[in-house]
């Protein structure tokens, strides 16, 4: 699968770590043309993985990353790592 992701206000700072502001949401997609996607997961911190099921608001000033995990109908999978700040 391949994982696209798409922040709903435009980014400041460098491309290594990106600043955006409070109330920015996070719309992520996986797209298998071959098989189809099973499952689009993330986790922000060291929080547990979630179902991806609506655009991820972010309200809270400060750092963060968030793991994205695709799999499709056969056991692939893809994962992405986003690091960002919300100011």
């Amino acid at each position: 699968p391949i994982i696209n992701v798409k922040f709903s206000n435009a980014g400041s700072g460098s491309a290594d770590q990106p600043v955006y502001p409070v109330g920015t949401a996070l719309e992520m997609e996986a797209v298998d043309t071959l098989s189809g996607t099973a499952r689009l997961a993330y986790a922000i911190n060291s929080e547990p993985e979630e179902t991806f099921t609506a655009p991820v608001q972010f309200d809270r000033t400060g750092d963060y990353t968030v793991s994205v995990r695709a799999a499709d109908n056969v056991e692939n999978s893809e994962n992405q790592i986003l690091r960002f700040s919300i100011q």
